[in-house]
């Protein structure tokens, strides 16, 4: 038990030391008098500025809480007033006196790691307004503090244990005022840095009526700050929605076109646009272009809106909002004059096949055509994952296309590198497909009347010809390859017969008739292409990179 308790310290130890605060220890005894009966031996402490944070952790039973809670409470008082005679450190960095000395606020909550004791305990803590976490809280802070670091020291102290904040200005927004479904809601802009302050996202963890706690996706965040910080003139139209909490919605003051809402951290949770705000994180607010615009937010926030309606909110915009058709989005992002959207590029080589060569006028490229058997939508993903080898937690590419001739994705798309790099990668492609229509054309029938008699216009055989390939460049490295003898096998096969017939359809389609085209392309051309699994085939590289020894 007291290794478990001990796992416990360490993990809510690394949560506070994640959030940044000045100082964080753990098992550190107090003593207040020569009797030893009087130490109080905290588990885990972490100190901003002049509060501290004392959590205990307990793995197994907890009993009596009722004298726990009343020692604790006097072991504080006797903190704040500095009755401390000795302290004693079991662990490092020292917690000393003259840390204490700027502590007049002191607050404290529990772990109970064991989920059965947390049920039995959760409604007395509650009556005793003391925090509570369970495993699952704890997990989500792990999480949450590896990602946001010092902005989850906010969210711990203000909504986990309601640390007092100071009286607040009000600083006056212009805004438009609503009613809709019984509610009042405000439209208007705020500062990136002013919504940091007063949104959050998680609720308190005891709570589990309160709503959904969210984890942060870190690719995602970073892919949109990266976007952020290229951007010349940046524009973000989308609204993010808020709902203010209760007090500051009391608040609240709302007259000629002016809104006045309290200027107090984590008093608005953010009901959608999470990752859209704190982007901004690690981008520096104070550089010419935010300044000189005075860059704001467009936000929609709500008034009095009760904790079951913001979480219907939560699910009504997720869950019905009707996405986009990925057709519209590529068509667009062909027209693009940039590539750093990372659909551009892969969209582009998608219209350029269906411009000339093989697949001329077969491929629906806008929402207007008809009559076409494939769509733009089948190539884009394996082109953009597997052959430009997009990676979205570098937001970068190492795919074997992108290797052959490298573009620049924040160039644009007519300058002399970019247009050289597309018709390298366009003339791959069209050369690929122009053999594999010569290998398949049957004398007395049109291309298109064959191609569809024998599968070649199924989704899942276009996206495993575009694995193929990519496996064939991993394998060659260059530009102009001989895909006249390596795809002799096209010739005689049907897939939507025998084994490939089997493939056509279902979870794996795709991969299984990649291996076993690729099998059949080894057999007749004496080759070894493999088909691997891009994040695989990444670990591959990076295990033979470490291994290589450096040079002196």
């Amino acid at each position: 038990m007291a290794d478990k308790d001990s796992l416990l310290k360490q993990r809510v130890r690394k949560v506070f030391e994640n959030s940044k605060f000045d100082f964080v220890t753990r098992e550190v005894i107090f003593s207040f008098s020569e009797d030893k009966e009087d130490d109080y031996e905290i588990d885990v402490c972490a100190i901003y500025d002049n509060i501290m944070l004392i959590m205990e952790c307990k793995s197994g039973n907890f009993r009596n809480s009722k004298k726990e809670f009343k020692r604790i409470r006097d072991n504080i008082e006797k903190i704040k007033e500095g009755s401390i005679t000795k302290i004693r450190n079991k662990s490092t960095p020292l917690l000393t006196k003259a840390t204490l000395k700027q502590v007049d606020q002191v607050y404290f909550g529990f772990v109970l790691g064991d989920e059965k004791v947390f049920r039995n305990q959760t409604k007395n803590f509650k009556k005793n307004n003391i925090l509570l976490w369970n495993d699952a809280a704890l997990k989500y802070f792990e999480r949450v503090s590896e990602v946001l670091g010092n902005l989850t020291k906010n969210e711990l102290l203000y909504r986990e244990f309601h640390v007092k904040q100071e009286e607040v200005g009000y600083d006056p927004v212009k805004a438009i005022a609503f009613k809709q479904g019984g509610h009042r809601i405000f439209m208007f802009t705020l500062e990136p840095s002013r919504l940091l302050k007063i949104g959050y996202v998680s609720r308190r963890g005891s709570e589990r009526d309160e709503g959904y706690q969210r984890i942060i996706n870190s690719n995602r965040l970073a892919s949109i700050a990266k976007f952020i910080k290229k951007s010349k003139n940046l524009m973000m139209p989308n609204p993010v929605i808020l709902a203010f909490d209760p007090d500051v919605s009391k608040k609240a003051h709302y007259e000629d076109g002016l809104l006045k809402i309290p200027d107090k951290y984590c008093s608005a949770w953010i009901i959608d646009g999470q990752h859209r705000i704190l982007a901004f994180k690690d981008v520096d607010l104070e550089q010419k272009k935010f300044r000189s615009s005075r860059f704001k937010i467009p936000v929609v926030a709500f008034e009095n809106s009760p904790v079951e309606e913001q979480s219907e909110t939560f699910v009504n915009i997720n869950y019905y909002q009707k996405k986009i058709e990925s057709l519209l989005i590529y068509d667009l992002a062909a027209s693009f004059k940039y590539s750093r959207n990372e659909l551009v590029w892969p969209s582009m080589l998608a219209v350029k096949l269906n411009e000339g060569g093989a697949l001329k006028g077969l491929i629906k490229i806008s929402e207007l055509e008809t009559g076409k058997p494939l769509r733009i939508t089948t190539f884009v993903h394996p082109i953009l994952y597997e052959l430009l080898g997009f990676n979205e937690n570098t937001d970068d590419y190492d795919g074997p296309l992108y290797k052959i001739r490298e573009f620049d994705r924040y160039g644009k798309a007519d300058s002399h590198k970019n247009v050289a790099a597309f018709k390298v990668h366009s003339d791959i492609l069209e050369s690929y497909f122009t053999e594999i229509v010569s290998k398949i054309l049957e004398s007395g029938l049109t291309w298109k009347q064959t191609a569809k008699d024998r599968g070649f216009f199924n989704a899942s055989t276009i996206n495993a010809l575009l694995l193929v390939l990519a496996s064939i460049l991993w394998k060659e490295k260059k530009q102009t390859i001989a895909f006249d003898n390596l795809l002799k096998p096209l010739s005689k096969i049907n897939f939507n017969v025998g084994e490939y017939g089997k493939l056509s359809r279902g979870y794996g389609a795709v991969n299984g008739i990649t291996k076993l085209l690729l099998s059949e392309i080894n057999a007749v051309a004496g080759t070894d292409y493999e088909y691997i699994l891009i994040s695989k085939r990444r670990k591959q590289l990076a295990n033979a990179k470490a291994k290589t020894p450096k040079n002196k």
